[in-house]
């Protein structure tokens, strides 16, 4: 696995749990894979991620 450094560090950070957020959801949404409560809370845990990144970087 590569370790991304510089100026693509933070929105790398940012792009790959959106993806696989909008991963998840279009599996339960268009596939019809079952919404639990733990996918749903730990799809809310990867969007609160990129929300705290965005907020504690300095940007």
């Amino acid at each position: 696995m590569t370790i991304v450094t510089g100026p693509f560090r933070c929105p790398f950070a940012r792009l790959v749990p959106s993806l696989l957020t909008g991963a998840a959801v279009l599996g339960m949404v268009v596939l019809g894979e079952p919404a639990t409560a733990a996918r749903i809370f730990f799809v809310c845990l990867l969007l609160g991620a990129v929300v705290g990144l965005k907020a504690t970087s300095g940007h």
